[in-house]
């Protein structure tokens, strides 16, 4: 069926005798190592082997395939009873996977004679031959993860990337749909900030790959974090100074529903962007700080948001009651004579305030989508993914990394 495994750290003590793939402590009484559980020489870590239990079950756990091949060996090294069990990656000691060192943002040259394959060429922007890939083997490839904490960031930092990822693709889909009716300069401003951060995202692994490239991108989604911060006090400001002016007159108020309805989205898009790039600043620092640390920014610009969606929704609320707007579907109609008569003074007083208003189904379902809006929160995801132990799991020649979902 496959294995269950945790890999945490632990310290070794400085002298040791080598016992085959096990390391005893010479001459230093402690418990014995469970049945199961292997001791790395190297990397100085314990990692807990268990078969996996009869009634586990997958429903309870989120699975990420792991398919970098780097990844991937750097797992087989630590945990070496897996290697045998993977497709095609059944020698892990040899140097035959490489990595091609490229310029950004190059592609190297499909393969004329095998499917799938690629050349060692690549091309510039006239479509010639610009130059050719160096080719470097994983083993001696730069800032490689090593040992098995090493290899617990990264696993958990692909799985982050996964989410990050859902996440990113869910905002641009929403933007797309609700950014066209927005004003040119702030939906300008939007796009280029979610660009910005999905660039960051797509170049993950090369920045995490070089450290001094990693800080400088980490100093760059701060600003982006800034930027964003911005423009979401922006449009919290715009709401609250919608709030605070009340209507006498039924079209400047459904012409400032309008209005709001585009804040409202707009709002929601960058308190999504900021938790997405919170998350991804927390990815890319590969826990040297805490979640709840690079949450602090988007936290208190949700807190401070909150007032403005509470006052918006309010005057929404106190707008309706002076209309006399129902926006019940069975009571809103009205129907006979009574109806007739009221919609007869209300043109006379040039009010509609008489009676309840007779609004059509395009305005109720507005009203009904704005106070919805108003509701509409975003939730951070505040779990410290990097203070948990690492649960990978071998099922039928792959490699899972295995996450309990939330109750």
């Amino acid at each position: 069926m496959g294995f269950f495994k945790r890999i945490k750290e632990r310290k070794r003590p400085s002298k040791e005798t080598k016992t085959g793939a096990l390391s005893v402590p010479e001459k230093v009484e402690e418990p014995q190592t469970p049945a199961g559980e292997l001791v790395q020489p190297e990397a100085g870590a314990l990692v807990e082997v268990s078969p996996l239990p009869a009634d586990f079950s997958f429903v309870d756990y989120s699975l990420m395939r792991i398919e970098d091949p780097a990844l991937l060996q750097q797992i087989c090294r630590v945990v070496p009873g897996f290697a045998a069990a993977i497709e095609g990656l059944s020698d892990v000691s040899g140097s035959t996977a490489y990595k091609a060192i490229l310029p950004t943002g190059v592609e190297l040259d499909a393969s004329k004679e095998v499917a799938g394959a690629v050349r060692g060429s690549f091309r510039g922007s006239g479509g010639k031959i610009a130059g050719q890939a160096s080719f470097l083997p994983l083993s001696k490839a730069p800032a490689l993860i090593s040992g098995v904490a090493g290899v617990a960031v990264a696993v958990a930092q692909t799985g982050m990337m996964s989410k990050i990822n859902k996440d990113l693709a869910r905002i641009e889909g929403f933007a797309k749909k609700n950014l066209l009716y927005q004003q040119a300069e702030l939906q300008g401003k939007i796009e280029a900030l979610l660009l910005s951060i999905q660039k960051i995202y797509a170049h993950a692994q090369e920045v995490g790959e070089n450290e001094e490239l990693r800080k400088r991108e980490l100093q760059h989604l701060n600003a982006l974090e800034d930027k964003g911060l911005e423009l979401l006090f922006e449009v919290d400001k715009l709401l609250q100074t919608l709030a605070h002016q009340q209507d006498v007159r039924f079209k400047a108020f459904a012409e400032k529903s309008k209005d709001a309805a585009r804040y409202l989205d707009c709002k929601y898009i960058l308190e999504s962007i900021l938790s997405t790039t919170a998350s991804l600043k927390y990815a890319l620092e590969k826990g040297t700080v805490s979640k709840d640390y690079c949450l602090y920014p988007i936290r208190h610009a949700l807190t401070k948001g909150e007032e403005a969606q509470s006052a918006f929704a309010c005057y929404l609320a106190k707008e309706q009651e002076i209309f006399h707007i129902d926006l019940n579907e069975k009571t809103r109609k009205r129907d006979g004579i009574l109806g007739a008569v009221g919609r007869v003074i209300d043109k006379g007083l040039k009010k509609e305030t008489l009676s309840t208003m007779d609004v059509t189904e395009e305005t109720a379902s507005h009203l009904l989508a704005l106070q919805k809006k108003t509701e509409r929160k975003v939730r951070l995801n505040e779990e410290e993914e990097y203070a948990k132990d690492v649960v990978l799991i071998q099922k039928e020649g792959k490699i899972y990394y295995a996450e309990r979902k939330e109750a």
